[in-house]
């Protein structure tokens, strides 16, 4: 039997351009400034998808199931 694909939980229902948050990305967690969304991901696969700049100017593409305020919300789910 298949098992189900545990849903993620949301931590920021609406991120801001512009504002800091941490993220998770390749099993470790980021801090970064929100650029934009990004509407080609979103559109693939139906969850709202955002790109976030690093200190060092490095643009990574992120769920919003993996964006929130606090370092301790994001940790691996399993």
């Amino acid at each position: 039997m298949a098992k189900k694909k545990q849903q993620l939980p949301i931590h920021v229902k609406n991120p801001k351009v512009g504002k800091q948050y941490y993220f998770r990305f390749a099993g470790s967690i980021e801090r970064g400034v929100l650029t934009k969304k990004d509407d080609k991901l979103t559109a693939h696969y139906g969850v709202n998808w955002y790109t976030l700049e690093d200190h060092k100017g490095m643009k990574y593409p992120v769920s919003i199931h993996w964006i929130a305020d606090d370092p301790k919300q994001i940790r691996y789910v399993q």
